[in-house]
């Protein structure tokens, strides 16, 4: 009898103590970091007046970012009157992206320390007189999943060609893909596109 009691306790007490054991280990290792990185070689083509494409960074369902480029004028040109195109980028309530600059080289942290706009913000504009005009770099971006910020990337390449100004159908931007970090408030670098 004393024998099956000791045991009884002993094995109580083991089970007891794996329980231990895990709770701690959940509690002391952080969470992996994971980012999750989407290819998607989309271009916007306007030829007459306005293209966009939206930006779900986490696959929800949900928009989170709206890329836009769109062609105006005509404005004063010197001597002429000529037209512009502009891309832009817009966030949905509560999101935002990297203020200054805003086509950020690879590498570039994206944090907390950051300043986001929170509103409709133009990242590349030409105008009259030009014969060709490219860019390229990443948008660095905040946004939130259940309330909780994440940070991200999108990378974009934009080409203006136009023998005398700006003329639709002479701009073209293509979203080459996008990446997110899955835990709450951890930085990722543009152009990163796994967690190491």
């Amino acid at each position: 009898m004393l024998v099956a009691s000791v045991r009884r306790q002993l094995n109580s007490f083991a089970i007891a103590t794996v329980f231990a054991v895990a709770a701690l280990l959940a509690v002391a290792l952080p969470a992996e970091a994971k980012i999750v990185y989407t290819v998607v070689d989309v271009t916007i083509e306007s030829n007459t007046c306005c293209g966009y494409v939206d930006l779900d960074l986490n696959h929800d369902g949900i928009n989170d970012f709206e890329i836009q480029q769109f062609f105006s004028g005509p404005f004063a040109c010197g001597d002429r009157t000529g037209d512009h195109d502009l891309v832009s980028i817009i966030p949905v309530t509560g999101n935002g992206i990297v203020d200054s600059p805003v086509l950020l080289p690879s590498g570039a942290e994206i944090n907390s320390n950051q300043e986001f706009h929170k509103a409709k913000t133009v990242f590349f504009a030409v105008g009259c007189l030009f014969v060709s005009r490219n860019a390229s770099g990443y948008l660095g971006l905040e946004f939130q999943i259940e309330g909780k910020t994440h940070y991200g990337w999108a990378y974009v390449k934009v080409a203006a060609t136009g023998p005398e100004g700006v003329k639709p159908g002479t701009l073209h931007t293509t979203l080459i893909g996008f990446a997110y970090e899955t835990i709450p408030s951890q930085a990722i670098k543009t152009g990163e596109t796994s967690g190491e």
